[in-house]
């Protein structure tokens, strides 16, 4: 019986990651029909506190409108990467995309925190395919010197 336990256990942990990344990959989901439908005040309002904290709404809310009116329409997405981390006993899930918009290409990272069951973005960033790429070879050098 004991060991019956413990299998379950361990099921139910391996299922845990996979299903909560497809939470956040619904959220990411949501981001984007949000993004088309300029509702910026949702995503804000939706957020982790500690996205809400970063800056005040009208600025979030500001620079999100500036990159709507630069890349136009989401279009589509393919993903690029995904990392889950454990700080502090929460569960970030980093999602990040190679994405077409109606004005070009763009590369995205939204970052979740798993609160209450649910995936509450933290940080989102949208950079050119360039931009994105150096960003990548930054990190990557940095985990490096870890």
């Amino acid at each position: 019986m004991r060991a019956a336990l413990v299998l379950v256990v361990v099921v139910l942990s391996a299922c845990a990651p996979k299903d909560d990344t497809k939470k956040a990959e619904a959220e990411v989901d949501r981001f984007h029909q949000r993004w088309n439908q300029w509702d910026f005040t949702g995503v804000y309002n939706d957020a982790h506190k500690n996205f809400r904290a970063a800056q005040n709404p009208q600025t979030t809310i500001s620079q999100l409108q500036s990159s709507r009116k630069l890349y136009g329409a989401f279009k589509s997405a393919k993903t690029r990467g995904m990392e889950i981390t454990f700080e502090h006993s929460e569960k970030d899930i980093v999602l990040k995309y190679d994405c077409v918009y109606e004005h070009g290409a763009a590369a995205e990272a939204f970052s979740y925190r798993m609160t209450a069951g649910k995936p509450l973005l933290v940080s989102y960033y949208i950079l050119s395919p360039e931009r994105a790429a150096r960003f990548d070879a930054e990190e990557a050098k940095r985990k490096a010197q870890k």
